[in-house]
């Protein structure tokens, strides 16, 4: 019998569990949405959609914008004007990259920002037509 060493039982860090599980989910439900999302034309209601699926809000497409307050806005996402928000503690997700001009805050709830425009990911988007 050939004695090798016992495998490490040492777990994972949890953070690369969940980063690899979301790549694998992301991989999975980006191709529709973003294909149905990013061909409609402005001022189409849309829902915007928390982790796990769970409509935080509802909004409309403003397509033509391609700059946020002077950041080109990434192919993989979109501007909208909040219309009507479901979760008013949800936190915005894209708080860091796109900053809402004149304000010094560092945690943003969609309670804020009705009636606002933000930038939201295709991924987590569905057009309510």
């Amino acid at each position: 019998m050939i004695d090798a060493p016992p495998a490490s039982k040492r777990p994972r860090r949890s953070s690369a569990r969940f980063s690899r599980r979301a790549n694998d989910e992301a991989a999975e439900v980006v191709e529709e949405p973003q294909s149905s999302v990013a061909a409609l034309p402005d001022n189409v209601s849309c829902q915007m959609h928390g982790p796990g699926g769970k409509v935080v809000a509802k909004a409309r497409l403003v397509q033509s914008t391609t700059h946020f307050h002077g950041i080109q806005v990434d192919p993989d996402c979109v501007v909208l004007c909040v219309s009507t928000v479901k979760d008013l503690h949800f936190r915005y997700p894209l708080q860091s990259r796109y900053r809402l001009p004149g304000h010094w805050r560092k945690v943003w709830r969609m309670g804020d920002l009705a009636c606002v425009e933000v930038v939201w990911s295709l991924c987590s988007l569905k057009a309510c037509l």
